[in-house]
Parts: structure tokens; sequence; C-alpha cells
């Protein structure tokens, strides 16, 4: 069963609580109407209002109808913008009409929109239980979410620089158990850098990741060093804000690993399931676009590319014959999401 949102959640949670509510519906669409039923608010901002009544009578209600108005308005420029931002690649149609929006299943017409849609849904899902607009019923069920979200990530991370992608997060579909065994592999891929010898005089020999979970790379024809190459976090929690690849950290828990690095310079990405503006709220009189974008510009200088639930659909199309194995040959993604969207319709 869904949840309804917290009273001052942000634009991009509700517009979260609108699609997911389109998603479970039977008929496959949310209204307007709806969302005013849901939160208990009129839709009509100047019912049971009598400015004239100096007993300040009705004033509750002007209140509140003003405030209906202004939520309407902010889902429908969020789903605005993210239709905007998808175009035919969002899995939902958003229309309005005389002032009153709509939102329905996109029927999947193209094929290699499925990898898109399904991305988009999966990473809504993982949102919906962070926020609590769904429950996991056990601990396995949220342990699948996180790894859902990172194969996800794996999936779509070499689209993001036209390369080859490799999971080093723990535990690894290699079955490498070790820091070190788990280098090694990478290198054999990458064909640059040497593991030291000797594992470093800090280590406990319980290493996993040191906190990258995907690995990408372009190499060139030629086989010199110098390979563009990204190193990813993927982040399920609402606490990704905190979980930056870059800095002392990854200098101190991975480079020193390595005799000689296999790249002196990468590119930093955090993969998240959420809209990067996820909590966005503008200061008093500041446009939203503008804190949104500000946003951005902090989170590139902390994080470099974030990789938010917009940006992971838009580089599925791209990255359609790896995340073909989403659609048929992974289980444990499909089992999840199948079980998930249960919860999602459950009245």
């Amino acid at each position: 069963m869904i949840e309804l949102f917290a009273r001052k959640a942000t634009r991009s949670v509700m517009a979260d609580w609108v699609e997911l509510s389109a998603l479970s519906a039977s008929r496959g669409s949310f209204s307007w109407a709806e969302f005013l039923r849901a939160v208990q608010l009129p839709d009509d901002p100047d019912h049971g209002v009598d400015n004239e009544n100096a007993s300040g009578e009705g004033l509750e209600e002007e209140i509140t109808g003003a405030e209906s108005e202004k939520l309407l308005g902010d889902v429908a420029d969020e789903l605005r913008y993210r239709a905007d931002a998808l175009d035919d690649n969002y899995p939902f149609v958003f229309r309005v009409r005389n002032g009153k929006w709509s939102i329905e299943v996109q029927e999947e017409q193209e094929p290699s929109r499925s990898s898109a849609y399904l991305v988009y849904k999966t990473c809504l899902l993982i949102s919906a239980f962070r926020h609590g607009m769904l429950r996991s019923p056990n601990s396995e069920h949220a342990k699948q979410m996180s790894d859902c979200m990172q194969r996800v990530a794996y999936f779509v991370a070499g689209e993001v620089i036209g390369g080859d992608a490799h999971w080093f997060g723990w535990p690894r579909p290699d079955s490498t158990t070790t820091m070190r065994n788990a280098l090694v592999a990478l290198l054999a891929k990458l064909k640059q850098g040497t593991v030291k010898t000797e594992d470093p005089d800090w280590t406990s020999g319980h290493e996993k990741d040191a906190g990258i979970d995907v690995v990408a790379w372009r190499s060139f024809r030629d086989g010199k060093p110098g390979s563009l190459v990204l190193y990813g976090q993927v982040a399920s929690g609402l606490d990704w804000i905190n979980k930056p690849v870059t800095g002392e950290f990854l200098k101190a828990y991975f480079n020193d690993w390595f005799i000689d690095e296999p790249t002196s310079h990468y590119i930093p990405a955090t993969f998240i399931p959420f809209m990067q503006h996820d909590n966005c709220r503008p200061k008093r009189g500041q446009a939203y676009e503008a804190a949104m974008h500000g946003r951005a510009r902090k989170d590139e200088i902390v994080h470099g590319l974030v990789v938010d639930r917009l940006r992971l659909s838009e580089l599925a199309v791209g990255a359609e014959a790896r995340c073909r194995v989403l659609l048929g040959e992974d289980p444990a993604i499909k089992q999840w999401f199948e079980v998930s969207m249960r919860l999602a319709a459950a009245a």
C-alpha cells in the first residue's frame, strides 16, 4: 500500500508519489482531482471563504485553498520538467487540459524504450521505499533493493564515456572475495596499472571495495596509458550526498594499493535512484530553477558527475543491449520489481 508523502515534502517527492500512484493503479492513470482528495484539500481556493468576515471565520479554508493551488502547481511543474527532460523515454504521459493535469503510464511502443522505462520505474520504486511511501516486507527485500540499484548503474556506466564497465562493488559477481584479487581482476581489463606485491600496512584483510562500486573506461587502439576512466559510487540511500568518491578517501583506501596507479586523473561519479534535486527547497522569493541549478553546481564540486534517475534513464537508451539483461535475463531485478509492484498495488 502506498503511504502519503510527508506534509512538508518537496515537489520532487510529491511528483514521485503521483507517478507511483499512476503506476500502481489498475487503469494506469492518476489526476489532479485524485491528488486533492488524497491530501484532503478543497479544489476551489475560494470555497468557504468570506473576505468580508471580520471575525476571521473561513480563514483556515482560505489558507488551505491557497495551499492546494500551490501543491497542484508544484507537482505539475515537476512532472512537466521530467517529461520534457526525457521526452519519449519518459514512462508516463503528462497532459494538461483547461488547467487540470493528469498522468498515465506510457505504453511501450518501441523495444528500444523498454530499458529506459524499466530503469526509471525501478529507480522510482527504490525512491518510494527510501522516502517511506512503501514498506519493505522483510530485510531480504531491502537488501535486494541495493543490489538492484547496483545492477542498474553497472548496466549504464559504460555508456557515460562510451566504453566498457566493470562491477567492482562487493559482493562481486566474479566471486573475488579479497580487495587484492578484485584489483587484479580490474587491472586485467583496464590493461594498465600494477598492484603492490604486499598489501598496504594499514589493511586488515577484510577490505571490500574502497567505496567504488563501478569502474568504466574507454581505451584507445594505440594501447598507451591515458584511458578515460570513471570511478563510481552507487548510493541507494537518502544519505548519498555524504558518499563521494573524491579527495583523500580515494587516495588513501584505493590508490594506496598500487605501485603504478591505473590512472592519475579520473571522472568521479555518484549513481542515485532519486532526482538530483530531490531535496531542493528554494529560498523565499527564489525561482525553483535557480535553486535546482545551484544545487547541481554544488554537487558537481563535491561528487563530480551525479547520475540521477533522469540521466540513468537517458543512458539506458544508448546502453539498450546491456540493459536487455534487465528485461529478460536477470531474474533478481525482475523478481524484486514484481514484488515491489504488488506492494504498491495492495489496497
